[in-house]
């Protein structure tokens, strides 16, 4: 299980998932939308940050509520091996955050010829 709901406006777990070919899950919560996410990605680390505002509002008869919420949350995550920045992907559905980080190849040994 990646997270739990906490309820809107509230932060919720932030799991993560790893695969061989370099794949992570994470759980955002269900008030955050597409657009009020960022993901940053560099060789070491990746950052999601993300805002979330909730608005609830009833009215019977003389009686008028309206809740409001929001927030913000930025993680940082090291990660375990060198990726390719630059072939980094996401893709956010149904609340689920899939960031594709693709291994960088490890160097091969070569030969130099010597001039």
């Amino acid at each position: 299980q990646m997270g739990s709901d906490p309820g809107p406006g509230r932060q919720g777990d932030t799991g993560a998932a790893r695969s061989q070919c370099g794949h992570a899950r994470a759980y955002v919560r269900p008030a955050v939308t597409k657009d009020g996410l960022d993901v940053s990605v560099s060789e070491n680390a990746v950052t999601i940050k993300g805002k979330s505002r909730h608005e609830e509002k009833e009215e019977k008869g003389d009686y008028y509520r309206c809740e409001i919420s929001q927030g913000a949350f930025a993680r940082t995550v090291s990660l375990p091996e060198t990726v390719d920045a630059n072939a980094a992907r996401a893709s956010f559905r149904d609340g689920i955050l899939e960031l594709t980080l693709p291994k960088v190849a490890p160097a091969r040994r070569r030969s130099i010829q010597i001039d």
